[in-house]
């Protein structure tokens, strides 16, 4: 809560303390070198505090003349400090400090004045305890547990074994079982990695988060394509999946076939995520724990067929020779496949804000659990059940072949295995829309995609646009391939490889550039075993591609078709100054042909004349790309270049009719082409200014979005370094810096703080940075209040990184980022 601690006003407070320290400077006498006597000069800056008021005042003897440096540094202080008045808005609450001289000027070309951002304040808001009380009772998000949470990301994690026994049991045969005890192995330090950037930075994003809390923006960006890409090739195979199996068993009417029918999951999992993330969750849960019943009824009837029928299938399919002699090359091709198995696993971390306290590490527990007991026990069963030619031949439906084989050929569990499979696997979509939401929330929260899709539905609570997006994105990338999926087969490999190695990165950056943040009840993971956790999963992604090397080709044009139009939101300023320049250039390189015509000469005369009225008359558009080049309001005039020819043309002799008739032809569709090209020349160059304009104007309002740094300390190199990260990772809020100090008492505040600010503020004439002064607590309902006040919102708000005994969680400052030690 904020509390005052004495009577005086905050401005009255500074004001005492840059009073006090005012007091401290001291007069000093100078020798004046040319008359000998002593004179007075006052010492304009409080640097000279080893000088005590009580001293007494110094002599012409005691003090040796100024030197020609002396003399000079004085003179300039002097000349720079301006006095200043106050300046109060109409509440009262917000007093800004104001130069009594407009001596600051924007410098630079004259053709960059556009961008002058206006020259920074300081101020001082006052946030009162009712503030802090009405921020303390917002209303947050709804949260779900353990079971509702792990039924999203674990559908898809359990839903895996029905594509992904078989294709293990290929690359490795007999030692299929082996390569998935080791994925099950790999992902237990990996579960640790997880939930240790889980419990540092909790928020919806995934590694974009965890990279843009922890690196520069642009990474963060390749990491959000990434898990774009993982979203998309989840939810799209997973519904190809699921319509796959019922048309395997189920005859499907031709008309709604596969195709109608994959998209016709896509929106029916849609219309379920729009319902709302509890409600959603729900559903997953019911689904997550009938999968659940199925399996355990599949692999306990697999398990009685094989001690009713003994180990012969298992001895014969272990003595099955296999093309590859060397057993470890099997057993890591199996790996690199199986790791394609546990998909799912990675999609938790995208929806971290709506879980309860406490779950996350509940629900990778339980996730990690539910892969080792299914999917290396399952391919163990059917490696003692199947015979292993005919897994082979028909990889894609080992696990119904399995359910053939141990229910006597009665067709009851094949029905049941098939019904689960299509809604398990339909499920995945349901992971792919939750992750994405988290994702695009933040994405639109950090203003690189449009507001619009952070509007919820006023029943639901749904983000409705961002799944409505997502739908569309889905259907559409899917009637692109026209229903073959084999090439979303290798995107998702190759991204979801990526997502689980960014993680690890991941971990690795938390570790060298925030190793002071709390990590609070989770176990930091030493350092040797994430590196060796992203050698491994490094060595299986090129494992993949060694397997099948078409992957990479399918997804580097995947990757580059979404990364570059994040990349457009993103940069969308730099994009505009492109056109603004290449639009600029044509406006004014409008050189005439070096070849002279009298109608030429006249017409330059005319133009010369016209910008020589227009810049002594003041009239004129500015076009903003040169010194002080004009663009003629009034082109109409110009047209009258024509009327002196027309009047030439009436005293033509008529003795020669037919030659006269000829000429006055020639002369009007002469004066018709020159009078069109004037009239272009000057609509173009109009067009031209306009265009620039309104550039110009989206430009800046791209830039004016505010953004805030909180800073502690006066430490100019540590303000420096949070202006030169905004600057080159923000460009949304390049025009507009806020430094916040919040502080106590008056004599706290550091005492170079504002005469740094005044120095940035002068150094980056295009970012107006403004100093404000909060007196108070820096505490979550602090941050929500100066949210509100100044109209910022918390992902726009920065700070440095706190460290182990800082009081406050992370994720109770509503998104603010870490962008400093």
């Amino acid at each position: 809560m904020l509390q005052h601690h004495n009577d005086d006003t905050p401005m009255q407070q500074y004001q005492q303390q840059q009073q006090q320290n005012t007091d401290r400077v001291t007069s000093m006498d100078f020798l004046d070198p040319q008359s000998g006597h002593s004179t007075c000069r006052r010492a304009v800056s409080a640097e000279f505090t080893h000088l005590e008021r009580d001293q007494p005042r110094c002599s012409a003897v005691d003090m040796p003349p100024p030197s020609f440096a002396e003399s000079e540094l004085l003179t300039i202080q002097r000349r720079q400090i301006n006095p200043r008045f106050l300046e109060v808005n109409e509440n009262g609450r917000m007093i800004k400090w104001v130069e009594s001289s407009n001596s600051k000027s924007a410098t630079g070309r004259k053709a960059d004045e556009w961008e002058f951002a206006g020259w920074g304040s300081t101020y001082f808001l006052d946030v009162t305890r009712a503030d802090a009380d009405r921020a303390s009772q917002r209303k947050g998000r709804t949260l779900v547990g353990v079971l509702r949470g792990i039924g999203i990301a674990g559908n898809d994690v359990v839903g895996s074994v029905f594509y992904a026994v078989g294709p293990v049991t290929v690359a490795a045969r007999q030692y299929a079982p082996i390569s998935l005890l080791i994925v099950s192995i790999l992902l237990h330090p990996m579960k640790a990695i997880m939930n240790e950037l889980a419990a540092s930075l909790p928020f919806n994003g995934g590694a974009y988060v965890f990279f843009l809390n922890t690196s520069a923006k642009w990474v963060a960006g390749i990491m959000a394509t990434l898990a774009v890409l993982d979203y998309m090739a989840t939810s799209v195979l997973s519904a190809a999946s699921a319509t796959s199996y019922l048309s395997s068993q189920f005859a499907l009417p031709s008309s709604f076939g596969v195709f109608p029918l994959t998209i016709a999951v896509i929106i029916v999992f849609g219309i379920i995520t729009f319902l709302g993330v509890r409600e959603s969750s729900t559903v997953a849960s019911c689904i997550f724990l009938t999968h659940l019943i199925t399996m355990t009824v599949l692999m306990g009837t697999a398990l009685v067929h094989w001690i009713r029928n003994g180990n012969d299938i298992l001895i014969s399919n272990w003595q099955t020779p296999h093309p590859d002699t060397n057993v470890a090359t099997l057993i890591w091709n199996g790996f690199c496949l199986g790791l394609l198995g546990v998909t799912g696993f990675e999609s938790a971390e995208g929806y971290l804000e709506d879980l309860k306290p406490g779950a996350f590490p509940a629900i990778m527990k339980f996730m990690w659990i539910c892969i080792t007991i299914v999917n290396a026990p399952t391919t163990l069963l059917v490696m003692a059940v199947v015979p292993m030619g005919e897994v082979i031949d028909n990889p894609a439906s080992s696990i119904l072949t399995l359910a053939k084989a141990v229910s006597s050929n009665s067709p009851w569990l094949t029905y049941w295995l098939v019904i689960d499979a299509a809604i398990v696997l339909g499920a995945g979509v349901l992971t792919g829309m939750v992750g994405v939401l988290g994702l695009f929330e933040r994405l639109s929260r950090d203003q690189i995609l449009p507001p619009f899709l952070l509007i919820r539905n006023k029943w639901t609570g749904a983000f409705q646009y961002i799944i409505v997006f997502f739908m569309v994105l889905c259907i559409t990338l899917y009637s692109i391939t026209g229903g073959d999926v084999t090439s979303l087969s290798g995107v998702f490999a190759v991204a979801f490889l990526c997502v689980m190695i960014s993680y690890a990165a991941a971990n690795i950056m938390l570790y060298m550039n925030r190793p002071q943040l709390s990590r609070r009840s989770a176990t930091r993971v030493p350092i040797f075993v994430t590196m060796t956790v992203f050698g491994i999963l490094v060595g299986a992604l090129v494992g993949n591609a060694v397997i099948d090397p078409s992957i990479f080709k399918t997804f580097a044009i995947y990757f580059v078709i979404v990364h570059a139009v994040l990349l457009a939101f993103m940069n969308r300023v730099w994009i505009l100054r492109r056109i603004l320049k290449i639009t600029g250039a044509g406006a004014i390189a409008l050189v005439p042909s070096t070849r002279s015509t009298p109608m030429k000469d006249m017409r330059q005369t005319l133009d010369e004349e016209t910008l020589s009225d227009s810049a002594n008359t003041g009239t004129g558009v500015d076009v903003g790309f040169g010194d002080d080049i004009k663009v003629p309001t009034d082109i109409v005039h110009l047209k009258n270049v024509g009327s002196s020819s027309a009047s030439q043309r009436a005293v033509a002799p008529a003795s020669d009719q037919e030659q006269a008739l000829q000429t006055v032809e020639q002369e009007e569709v002469t004066e018709e082409s020159t009078s069109s090209q004037l009239v272009t020349r000057g609509s173009h160059r109009l067009i031209k200014v306009f265009n620039s304009m309104l550039i110009k104007s989206m430009i800046n309002s791209l830039r004016n979005h505010p953004v805030i740094y909180f800073t502690k300390s006066d430490s100019l190199t540590h303000l420096h370094r949070a202006i030169r990260y905004i600057r080159q990772n923000e460009n949304s809020h390049k025009g507009n810096i806020r430094l916040v100090h919040i502080y106590r008492r008056a004599e706290d505040i550091p005492k170079r703080l504002e005469d740094n600010h005044r120095f940035l503020d002068e150094l980056y004439p295009k970012i107006q940075i403004d100093l404000i002064f909060i007196q108070g607590t820096f505490d979550p309902d602090t941050i929500h209040a100066i949210s509100q006040h100044l109209n910022v919102p918390k992902p726009a708000m920065f700070m440095s990184c706190p460290g182990e005994q800082f009081p406050y969680k992370i994720e109770e400052f509503g998104g603010a980022r870490i962008i400093m030690d």
